[in-house]
């Protein structure tokens, strides 16, 4: 599941390249910035988040199965 999350950030970053490549701007400050880059950096962002919490959870079970292993 991580590593298809992984994915699916990384064309998400494809897509705003290209958006931006198509619009011209890739100043986020800018009032013309693409609504749809807006939209994907968002979306990006989250999913970046979701990643970080899936990967801390894993991290803390698997050093909880090392300690309850070893006692």
């Amino acid at each position: 599941m991580l590593s298809d999350l992984v994915l699916v950030c990384q064309q998400i970053e494809a897509d705003i390249a290209t958006e931006e490549a198509r619009a011209g701007i890739r100043d986020r400050s800018d009032a013309r910035y693409p609504i749809l880059a807006r939209s994907l950096n968002e979306r990006y962002a989250n999913l970046k988040g979701t990643i970080a919490t899936l990967e801390k959870r894993v991290t803390e079970r698997s050093q909880h199965r090392l300690i309850t292993d070893a006692a």
